[in-house]
């Protein structure tokens, strides 16, 4: 069942051609039902409705949620009584079928018309739509839009926004983070890269390593910075006093002498502190992704035949390429598969026995 969403384009263009949901082939579904995040769910769900026997446990839920049932009850989540499990409270709210971290959603709302625009969690509300934020969505026929927020009201659940012109400014919150792992919920599991030419998987020398806990995360949005970006000639020189300084006109950059290249220029033009900081803390499954030596170094090696490359084309350095300058391949390599870690994870982990 689609319960399309009329502030998404995708579902409003989804809604308006519904021919796509069953005229083409359906794709094949892999499901694991042993996933601990899932089983937790339904067996808190459970436990607060009806109660749970303990000897039905595995025949309702699978046989990997009876470990899963140990660890609720080792946590204080669930209650063992005469009849079986039971749970306090309406765990049901923690069921977000359209994900988020926060259960707690804030609405955006138009200044001028008081029309709803969207919603958002608070997590992401504190650092998108804070007082002065510039945040930017698109509108059912696709256009991106620019607004500034005026007000971010966390007691009635509502930021108001107002549109603005679009420019090159834009904010960035200033955002501490704080992990801790407290119950590990998996084996690690070891998942191969096929970046090298195997006959075999099983050959295959670069892998990256998951692990699925439970732990607690701390967000602490303490400011923001007001920002601007420019395309002009620069050094990408990162030990040169000119790195990414505006060199308009300058073939060669004065201090390095290395050749200059047209990149993207981020300028803070202020920095802000709030008065009192939003925080956020709550308890959710973490990922620990580690990637073995045999993938870093090729990794790097890629990276660095793509920096040679460009370097030697003498043209304009592509704004999808820049970072290959700025951060390291490995970091790259994983914020760019990152969901497909997400959903690797639930095909193949197992609860720890």
């Amino acid at each position: 069942m689609l319960l399309p969403n009329a502030l998404n384009p995708i579902d409003c263009y989804v809604a308006e051609h519904p021919e796509m949901l069953v005229s083409p082939e359906a794709e094949e579904v892999f499901f694991n039902d042993e996933y601990p995040i899932f089983a937790a769910k339904h067996l808190m769900c459970a436990a607060a409705e009806t109660g749970i026997p303990t000897n039905k446990i595995k025949h309702y839920f699978g046989t990997a949620a009876y470990e899963v049932a140990k660890l609720l009850l080792a946590q204080g989540h669930l209650n063992k009584g005469r009849n079986g499990l039971w749970a306090k409270g309406y765990p049901h709210k923690d069921v977000n079928f359209r994900g988020g971290l926060s259960q707690t959603t804030i609405k955006l709302v138009d200044a001028e018309s008081g029309e709803e625009l969207e919603e958002i969690s608070e997590d992401i509300a504190h650092r998108e739509v804070h007082p002065q934020a510039i945040y930017k969505r698109q509108d059912a026929n696709g256009r991106m839009l620019t607004y500034q927020c005026i007000s971010l009201d966390l007691n009635s659940k509502q930021a108001i926004l107002k549109q603005t012109a679009d420019s090159p400014l834009f904010t960035v919150a200033v955002t501490e983070s704080e992990t801790s792992s407290l119950t590990v919920l998996t084996d690690p599991v070891k998942l191969p890269l096929l970046f090298s030419q195997v006959s075999e998987v099983d050959d295959c020398q670069e892998y990256l390593t998951l692990e699925l806990s439970f732990g607690e995360v701390k967000h602490i949005t303490s400011g923001y910075s007001l920002m601007t970006q420019i395309y002009e000639q620069t050094c990408l020189n990162k030990r040169c006093l000119n790195y990414k300084e505006p060199l308009p006109k300058e073939r060669r950059c004065p201090l390095c002498s290395k050749l200059t290249r047209k990149a993207v220029i981020v300028k803070t033009l202020s920095e802000e502190k709030f008065e009192q900081p939003f925080r956020t803390q709550f308890s959710a499954p973490m990922v620990k992704v580690a990637i073995n030596s045999s993938a870093r170094q090729y990794l790097q090696h890629n990276a660095l035949e793509t920096r040679t490359n460009l370097t030697r084309s003498g043209e304009p350095i592509p704004p999808g390429y820049q970072q290959l300058w700025e951060y390291s391949s490995p970091l790259i390599a994983i914020h760019s598969f990152g969901h497909q870690i997400m959903r690797a994870l639930q095909l193949v982990a197992r609860v720890v026995c």
